[in-house]
């Protein structure tokens, strides 16, 4: 989870964007001792601007501009789902 604020906000007032990374590792077949190999990685983001792909995260808020959400509502907690493999802006249940 990152938490941010605008620049300058003395409201306290704080956002937040739910990060779920996967990262599949296996030890590298046949290679130096200690050597491990990514068999796969993903991520999924919550609350996170939509509209946007340059690579970076844009909180969702009354401070990031962008398409509204429009899928269906996820829990970023639950991982006892697979990452999410649908193209597009969805929303988060909780955060």
């Amino acid at each position: 989870m990152y938490a941010f604020t605008k620049v300058g906000d003395r409201s306290g007032t704080v956002d937040r964007v739910v990060a779920r990374r996967v990262v599949d590792t296996q030890w590298f077949p046949g290679g130096v001792t200690g050597k491990v190999q990514i068999v796969a990685s993903g991520a999924d983001f919550g609350g996170s601007g939509c509209g946007f792909h340059d690579g970076n995260l844009h909180p969702f808020s009354r401070y990031a501009p962008g398409a509204s959400p429009s899928g269906p509502a996820t829990d970023p907690y639950d991982r006892s789902k697979a990452l999410s493999t649908t193209k597009g802006c969805g929303s988060v249940s909780r955060t």
